[in-house]
């Protein structure tokens, strides 16, 4: 091979190299993939021929050291490369985004651990996040491989994708908290969850900021609007601009983790996300579908009551069926099971578990709270009398 200029040295499945120096021709490697080192390096040769980088670059060789060739072969030294267990392939990153993307897969496989995690909270940043990721596969591949620290003590560049993504992110995080956690303080729930997250966005890649301010900016805007639902978007604006103005690089940890040791700490922040999220849609879910099941058979008995054919509603007052068709039950039920349904939906519609729709449970339990008086009182008292 030629000296004095740069070479790459491409990593099969075995962990064995082979140089591929820069005045390489494609006949060279052609003839090393087939007589030298089988079909496996000649196309790995040949895609780093044809321009792709997603492999680890080695340093040119100095021109004073003469080549592997020479009788001084052995005194020259190797050039050091990334082994192949750690470096980072493109191809291997385009598959993993076109499987997983939405769930970040790509990102965990590249080290980037926080942007592995809001992809998995926010399917892919709604979806436009993962089909942008296509075009800046290639950039954080070559970022990957790289060992070296890059703009040390420099500020990022002011990146207004980043700002929106961060205001975005906030509000998204700030409305799953006031759906997820009802009995949670609104002042408390609401600036924490903004703030996490636009400290997680703020942290994806190389960059990160002060948590304490971002903190401050969001609980202090909370605060200032009382903690309303609508305070999300103006404590998102003011959590990511905080993030903004303290942007700072973030190196890596050294040594690394270790894969078990991310999964499970990825592990972790999406259940803490997750799981009050779940209990709430599934709580919410059960709820209605109840309610909704429950209208045919009062509009049954509505239209059996109106037509006359609905027997054993003698003695029944007007009241006293608009109070069962409130409650759910039969008209001139039982006294159980109209405390029964009375239980159920007063824990449905508690103004306590639905702060998000506080107007229409108020609503709603004042008229339970008639309906139950309606049926339940008189019974009550005949059956204390008897």
């Amino acid at each position: 091979m030629g000296t004095g200029g740069p070479g790459w040295r491409v990593w099969d499945l075995d962990g064995h190299g082979l140089t591929l120096c820069g005045h390489t021709g494609l006949g060279s490697i052609w003839a090393q993939g087939f007589w030298g080192v089988g079909m496996e390096q000649f196309w790995a040769g040949w895609w780093v021929h044809m321009g792709h980088r997603g492999v680890c670059q080695c340093p040119p060789t100095p021109s004073h050291v003469p080549s592997h060739r020479t009788p001084d072969a052995r005194a020259t030294p190797e050039p050091h490369c990334e082994p192949a267990s750690m470096a980072k392939r493109l191809l291997v990153a385009y598959g993993l985004w076109a499987l997983g993307g939405p769930l970040g897969l790509h990102h965990l496989y590249l080290g980037r651990d926080s942007h592995a995690l809001l992809w998995m909270l926010t399917l892919g940043g709604f979806g436009a996040g993962w089909l942008s990721d296509l075009w800046n596969l290639h950039r954080w591949v070559a970022t990957a491989n790289s060992t070296g620290r890059q703009h040390r003590g420099a500020v990022p560049a002011l990146s207004p994708i980043r700002l929106v993504g961060q205001v975005v992110v906030g509000i998204y995080f700030g409305l799953m908290a006031a759906l997820a956690l009802p009995w949670v303080p609104q002042l408390l729930a609401q600036p924490l969850a903004v703030g996490l997250g636009v400290l997680l966005t703020a942290s994806v890649g190389q960059q990160s900021t002060k948590a304490h301010r971002v903190l401050t900016a969001a609980f202090l805007t909370s605060l200032l609007f009382q903690a309303q639902l609508l305070a999300v978007l103006p404590s998102s604006l003011a959590a990511g601009m905080a993030a903004q103005r303290h942007r700072r690089h973030q190196h890596p940890i050294e040594p690394p983790l270790r894969l078990r040791a991310r999964l499970f700490r990825l592990g972790m922040a999406y259940m803490a996300f997750a799981i009050p999220v779940g209990y709430s849609l599934l709580h919410s879910t059960a709820g209605v579908l109840g309610w909704v099941g429950a209208i045919p058979m009062r509009s049954f008995q509505s239209l059996a009551w109106l037509l006359g054919l609905k027997a054993g509603t003698g003695g029944c007052t007007e009241r006293q069926l608009w109070a069962s068709q409130v409650l759910g039950v039969p008209p001139c039920s039982g006294i159980e099971e109209v405390q029964r349904s009375y239980r159920e939906l007063v824990k449905l519609w508690h103004p306590d578990h639905n702060m998000q729709r506080a107007e229409e449970a108020e609503q709603r339990f004042i008229e339970l709270q008639e309906a139950y008086e309606v049926l339940g009182g008189p019974r009550r008292a005949a059956a204390g009398g008897g």
